[in-house]
């Protein structure tokens, strides 16, 4: 009989984020690459602030950076195919309902099977991608003040991107039917969940500031004629 050779810490950790969705690298960033973070990426209060990838930030997140090759662990291959910073504060607060995201950013519009409900922001087209390309994909928090329920952290509903396409209006029901972790978190945690997973940011109720830069990253290049608008 063939002895089962237990799985090694890598794998057991890539077992739990299929299975979750979301895996935490906790104090995961050095204080220079934060601080050199925080000079390139200023949401100035407003929610989501559209950040394009030049050399600067590709140097911080692409796949030789201190934060891609933590991503690299769990998405072999992965670059960074988006960028958007968030500052809440007392004075510029908001809150999100149960949602997923499903929109990428490429640098034409082209007709391409799968490739819906095109809109262009800034100066960039973007679209919700099929289920195929975003179940590759995934999204990551970068923290750059400690969050916690009361300054609005964002809560997961864990393993819920296993749901595949959930429809806008049934996002409430389907994450509430699973376990809800509210994503408190330090300077410098990383977290890297699935793309389809429902998430949720309440409004912040105390005066301390939440900023946070989230990163796409996938793995596979679009289908041509369709391509990465910061690949």
């Amino acid at each position: 009989m063939t002895a089962i050779r237990p799985l090694n810490a890598r794998e057991v950790m890539i077992e739990r984020f299929e299975k979750d969705g979301r895996h935490w690298f906790r104090s995961a960033v050095s204080p220079a690459t934060l601080m050199a973070i925080e000079n390139y990426c200023r949401a100035e209060g407003r929610p989501g602030a559209r950040l394009n990838l030049d050399f600067q930030r590709q140097r911080l997140f692409g796949p030789q950076s201190e934060i891609g090759a933590q991503i690299r662990k769990i998405l072999p291959g992965a670059f960074p195919v988006r960028l958007l910073a968030f500052d809440k504060n007392e004075e510029n607060n908001w809150s999100l309902p149960w949602h997923q995201d499903r929109v990428i950013a490429v640098k034409k519009k082209v007709a391409a099977s799968g490739f819906l409900n095109w809109s262009r922001k800034g100066e960039y087209w973007h679209c919700e991608a099929p289920l195929s390309l975003l179940s590759r994909m995934v999204f990551v928090r970068l923290h750059l003040d400690p969050m916690t329920g009361d300054n609005g952290a964002m809560e997961i509903a864990v393993g819920s991107h296993q749901k595949g396409f959930v429809q806008s209006e049934n996002a409430a029901c389907e994450a509430e039917g699973l376990p809800v972790e509210t994503c408190a978190a330090d300077r410098g945690d990383l977290l890297v969940m699935k793309m389809l997973t429902l998430h949720r940011s309440r409004a912040s109720h105390d005066a301390s500031p939440r900023r946070a830069v989230r990163i796409d990253y996938a793995a596979d290049a679009l289908p041509s004629p369709l391509e990465w608008a910061f690949a």
